[in-house]
C-alpha cells in the first residue's frame, strides 16, 4: 500500500474506469474520484497525485496545481496520435501498430512529458470497438506497471520520464476534425471490417466451421457434421452441430448457427452459451477470415463503410 493520496478523474458508469479505480483503491491510502458527467468541478484540497483515465475533462492550470507530485493522464493512443478519436484515424490511415501513452499533464492537450508508451499490432479483424478494447486493457496494465515502479521508488517516476525515447507528434486531432470526417461520408470508413451477417445472404458462406469470432481456431474432425443438435445424441471432440435462429432467415430458411464440441461424451448439453462443451462458429469479419472460407475465389467481402465504428475514444 502506497502512503499517498490520489484524485482520480474517470468516465461515469464505464467498465474500464471502474477497474482503474479498483486498482487505485487497492494500492493507495486514499482515493477520491470525480466522474465525468459534463459538469464543472471545483477542487479545494491538494492530493499527492492526479490520475486521469477516459475522462474528457480538460484540466486547467488550477486543477493541475492540486497535484503535489504528479498529474498523470492515460492517453488511449501512441504519441503519434494526439487528441480525440485517435483510433478512428489510425484505422483510416491503415496503421500497422497502435498503442497507449502515459504522460504528465500540462495546460496543452497530450503534450506533457511522456512516462511510458506501450505499442501493439493492429490485426486485420480489428475495428474501432475491438481496437479500443485492446487499448483500454493495455492502459490498465500500464497503471499496474506504474504502481509497481512507484512502490520500488517511493512514488518517484523521474527515471521513467528521463529515459523516455518517445516524442509527441505536432499534429493534434480535434473533435471538429472527427465530426467533419463523419459528416463527409455520413459514416466512418472502416474498409477492413465486413458488415455482412455471417452466413447470411450477403456473406454466402454455408460450409463447415472455421474459427471463433475472435479468430481463435478450434479442431474440426473429418466427417464431423452431425446436423441439427439433438439432446438424445452423444457428440465427440471436433464434431459440430447447428441450431436454427428463430428470427433470421437466409433464402426463406432459418439461419443456421454452428457449434463445435470440445469434449467427448457430450450429451444433453445445450450448445448455446455453454463454452465448457461447445465453441461457437464465428467470423472475425476480416479479409483474412473471408479467404479461409472462400480461398482464392472472388470474395463476397462486405467491407464497405459502416456507422457502427464511429467513436470519440
Amino acid at each position: 500500500m502506497l502512503n499517498f493520496t490520489v484524485l482520480f478523474f474517470g468516465k461515469h458508469n464505464d467498465y474500464y474506469s471502474l477497474n482503474f479505480l479498483k486498482i487505485l483503491k487497492k494500492n493507495f491510502r486514499k482515493v477520491k474520484v470525480i466522474w465525468y458527467v459534463k459538469k464543472k468541478v471545483k477542487i479545494t484540497k491538494k492530493f499527492d497525485y492526479i490520475f486521469s483515465f477516459r475522462s474528457h475533462f480538460i484540466l486547467n492550470k488550477t486543477i493541475i496545481a492540486k497535484a503535489k507530485i504528479y498529474a498523470i493522464n492515460f492517453h488511449p493512443g501512441p504519441p503519434k496520435y494526439r487528441g480525440i478519436g485517435c483510433v478512428n484515424f489510425a484505422l483510416l490511415n491503415n496503421e500497422k501498430n497502435y498503442g497507449a501513452t502515459v504522460h504528465l499533464i500540462n495546460e496543452k492537450i497530450d503534450n506533457g512529458k511522456i512516462i511510458k508508451v506501450d505499442q501493439f499490432k493492429i490485426f486485420d479483424n480489428y475495428n474501432v470497438t475491438s481496437l479500443l478494447k485492446r487499448t483500454y486493457i493495455t492502459q490498465l496494465n500500464q497503471l499496474k506497471f506504474i504502481i509497481r515502479f512507484m512502490k520500488l521508488n517511493n512514488g518517484d517516476l523521474d527515471y521513467l520520464i528521463d529515459n523516455n525515447r518517445f516524442i509527441w507528434s505536432e499534429k493534434l486531432y480535434t473533435r471538429k476534425q472527427l465530426d467533419k470526417l463523419y459528416e463527409i461520408n455520413n459514416r466512418v470508413i472502416l474498409g477492413k471490417y465486413c458488415s455482412w451477417l455471417y452466413r447470411g445472404e450477403g456473406c454466402q458462406y454455408n460450409g463447415g466451421p472455421k474459427e471463433q469470432e475472435d479468430a481463435s481456431s478450434f479442431t474440426v474432425s473429418v466427417g464431423a457434421n452431425r446436423g441439427l443438435w439433438s439432446s438424445n445424441q452423444t457428440y465427440s471432440i471436433g464434431q459440430y452441430v447447428y441450431l436454427e435462429h428463430n428470427r433470421m432467415t437466409v433464402n426463406d430458411q432459418k439461419l443456421k448457427v454452428y457449434y463445435v464440441s470440445v469434449v467427448n461424451n457430450n450429451k444433453n448439453q445445450q450448445p448455446e452459451n455453454n463454452p465448457s462443451y461447445w465453441q461457437k462458429d464465428g467470423c472475425a469479419k476480416s479479409i483474412t477470415a473471408c479467404k479461409k472460407r472462400f480461398g482464392n475465389a472472388t470474395l463476397p467481402f462486405g467491407g464497405f463503410p459502416g456507422t457502427d465504428g464511429f467513436n470519440y475514444g
